[in-house]
């Protein structure tokens, strides 16, 4: 089992069965987003707003976002979707014929001044053939999972927290899954049910697999330096949510996004997407 795995300071290949880290690239996070292609895969760079493009052994180039605080990115259908937090919207870029969408999340509650244009936080980003899904981390707001329709409107909304700070998302097998990161919980529900697995704060980064989970545990921390330099851990968990093998990524900063590779993951491409470029 591997992952690809990015942090706040590095975009990491690392190896459950060896305990193996090698770095992808560096010197240029916090980085988040991470989602591929057939042929690439895309990592978005918050320090300068923009997305790395990176082959199977190397960056090959980027281009600028015209966004605020960008975080999570997903790839379907020849359109890289990106979560633009700080400006309250998602932007899709389609690849092949170059044009791009810009949906503003809806005015919903009162205005809150002092969060400026980011309301409700958006960092995750989800998408099958026919769904797409954001995840709507809300400050002190109930963190809610959203589906949103080809113009931006709301289908539906899934609570998954209560008192905020919810990151990642997935549906697989008639359930939803995410996590409450504040709490340290992988929450997972269905049209009846609600599950709730505990780990440990700072849980940011899920990997939903046929038989478990993969999530990345780091310190819960808003000091630049203490971001750049704290260790994380990858944990891969059975569906009762016990340890089945852990890897400790130390002094790589926050874990901010994990991808299986080789394994059907239904928090990215689900049994649909392209096969990781990084072989």
């Amino acid at each position: 089992m591997r992952c690809l795995v990015t942090t706040s300071k590095a975009v990491l290949l690392v190896s459950f069965s060896t305990g193996a880290i090698e770095i992808i690239c560096q010197g240029h996070g916090p980085y988040y987003g991470l989602t591929w292609s057939a042929d690439r895969v895309f990592v978005t760079v918050q320090r300068d707003e923009r997305v790395l493009e990176i082959d199977a052994t190397r960056v090959i180039g980027s281009f600028p976002l015209s966004s605020h605080n960008v975080h999570g990115a997903c790839f379907r259908n020849d359109t890289l979707f990106v979560c633009d937090s700080g400006h309250d919207r998602l932007l899709g870029f389609n690849l092949e014929q170059q044009t791009m969408l810009n949906w503003l999340m809806p005015e919903d509650r009162p205005h809150d001044p002092k969060r400026g244009a980011d309301q409700h936080h958006i960092n995750t980003v989800w998408a099958n053939d026919h769904e797409l899904w954001v995840v709507q981390h809300n400050w002190e707001h109930p963190s809610v999972a959203v589906q949103v329709d080809e113009h931006g409107g709301i289908k539906q909304t899934w609570v998954i927290a209560q008192g905020g700070g919810a990151h990642d998302f997935a549906k697989f097998d008639g359930q939803m899954y995410a996590c409450d990161s504040r709490q340290g919980v992988i929450v997972s529900a269905t049209d009846t049910k609600r599950r709730e697995i505990h780990i440990k704060p700072f849980l940011r980064g899920l990997a939903v697999l046929n038989d478990g989970f993969i999530v990345g545990v780091s310190n819960e921390t808003h000091d630049p330096s203490e971001r750049l330099s704290c260790d994380g851990e990858l944990l891969w968990l059975r569906p009762d949510g016990s340890i089945r093998r852990r890897v400790l990524l130390p002094g790589y900063g926050q874990i901010l996004v994990v991808r299986a590779i080789g394994e059907i993951d239904w928090a990215h491409h689900g049994d649909k997407g392209p096969a990781c470029p990084i072989a």
